[in-house]
């Protein structure tokens, strides 16, 4: 992954204005507060060696069946690393006791721009 590989402010700006896309449009401002912040925890903390290219990876069927916790899976509706609608019919099938949401206006950064309807379906949730 190129901003492992490549941590300079271009490389960081790029990449976080692709990944919250949504923020780009509704408050560039924090968009570029949450890159800055980003930035210094990057320089400020070392990362064990086993943890520098740790990248997450996609769950098998087999592994999704296997939960067999209360799970809330949101999903922004605009994702740009994989299809919102293409990830939800998956988990119908796999895993169809699993509580689902895509969020509407949002990208892949649910939690910072729909924070108040995340926290609400996270509450409901936990009932």
């Amino acid at each position: 992954m190129t901003i492992l590989l490549l941590p300079l402010p271009f490389i960081y700006r790029c990449f976080f204005r692709w990944i919250l896309s949504d923020m780009v449009q509704r408050d560039l401002a924090a968009l570029e507060a949450f890159i800055a912040e980003y930035q210094i925890s990057a320089r400020s903390f070392v990362r064990p060696n086993y943890l520098k290219f740790l990248m997450p990876s996609v769950m098998s069927d087999e592994d999704l069946q296997r939960i067999d916790l209360p799970t809330l899976v949101k999903i922004g509706e605009n994702e740009v690393i994989y299809s919102a609608q293409k990830a939800m019919q998956r988990l119908d099938t796999v895993a169809p006791a699993f509580e689902k949401a895509i969020i509407p206006d949002a990208s892949h950064g649910v939690m910072i721009s729909q924070k108040d309807l995340a926290n609400r379906k996270i509450l409901d949730f936990l009932g």
